[in-house]
């Protein structure tokens, strides 16, 4: 999405099979045209955090596996990734916060290494209905490691996405921890808008 635009969509978070998982569909426009995505992310017992992959119609690889591993920090999920593209090293983050019963608001940030975090965009959704679960899943709830509030995020919800404006997009840069990355994918672009 350009400097300054907007977007809209929805989203739907379910629970995986058994619910060791959460899957996510979305479905967004904007001025740059109209995204569908889906995400699945899962706990990975032996690297004790998640895993993710992100899959969508504007990725030239189609889907992407998250370098870093997700984590709960505080009330927000953090997930990260490193990626190189046309010989420039990016590290690009997203972190989901103020989860309510209603709400939340997901940031995503982007850095080529050695420079400052930049903001993306900002997604703020609100909830409009509750998770499709097929009965084949079994129950409505997220069976994986992790605070009681992730089972806010079941449901639909409308999301409202602004990129911000240059003026306003510098941060300081928030390292990645040292973790292990997982399995790679070719050249890519993670943003989902």
């Amino acid at each position: 999405m350009p400097s300054g635009g907007v977007g809209q969509g929805e989203t739907v978070f379910r629970p995986g099979p058994g619910g060791l998982s959460l899957i996510e569909d979305e479905h967004s426009k904007n001025s740059k045209g109209e995204l569908f995505g889906l995400s699945v992310t899962w706990w990975d017992e032996n690297a004790h955090g998640y895993r993710a992959i992100w899959c969508a119609n504007n990725l030239p690889t189609g889907c992407i596996v998250m370098a870093k591993l997700a984590k709960w920090e505080g009330n927000q999920f953090v997930l990260g990734d490193e990626y190189e593209r046309n010989g420039r090293k990016f590290v690009f983050k997203e972190a989901v916060s103020e989860v309510t019963p209603s709400s939340y608001v997901q940031t995503l940030y982007q850095v080529e290494s050695g420079s400052s975090l930049h903001k993306l965009m900002t997604i703020r959704a609100t909830k409009i209905g509750p998770p499709t679960v097929p009965a084949e899943v079994g129950e409505g709830t997220l069976k994986m490691p992790g605070p009681a509030q992730q089972n806010m995020m079941l449901g639909a919800w409308k999301i409202d996405a602004v990129a911000p404006t240059p003026a306003r997009v510098s941060a300081p840069v928030v390292p990645l921890s040292n973790q292990s990355p997982a399995p790679r994918m070719p050249d890519r672009a993670p943003v989902p808008f």
